[in-house]
């Protein structure tokens, strides 16, 4: 019984999370979820409703709209360096970072993002 309670305890919390970022907004206005890329709330009278985006897309405040990882704005790419992150959802694309700049990709045909190497690997190689 404990387990289910604690589930339903993480449900409410995180509906009440939503709740709290529709306070004050207007009807029809949609929030992103802070914690996941992919998720965001629609409005109606204080009251969220959570939704998430088709897979592969992330969800783009500012646009209002779901869209591709690299213009939600949601991924932060490290200022410097290079380096390859998957994408929630999606067993072939992942963004490329680079110098701060986030690139979407997306792995071959027969191949998908291994996040493990930071790269794209044989199919019967990743988990996904």
């Amino acid at each position: 019984m404990l387990p289910v309670f604690l589930l339903v305890s993480i449900v409410v919390l995180a509906g009440s999370t939503s709740a709290q970022s529709c306070l004050g907004r207007p009807n029809g206005s949609f929030v992103a979820d802070p914690a996941r890329c992919s998720f965001y709330a629609t409005c109606a009278n204080g009251v969220a409703t959570r939704f998430q985006c088709p897979a592969g897309f992330h969800f783009n405040q500012a646009a209002q709209m779901c869209d591709y990882p690299s213009k939600a704005s949601c991924l932060k790419c490290p200022p410097g360096g290079f380096k390859n992150v998957a994408v929630e959802g999606a067993c072939r694309a992942f963004v490329q970072c680079f110098l701060g700049v986030a690139t979407d990709r997306e792995c071959p045909e027969g191949l998908l993002f291994d996040a493990g190497l930071g790269q794209c690997n044989l199919e019967n190689k990743v988990q996904c």
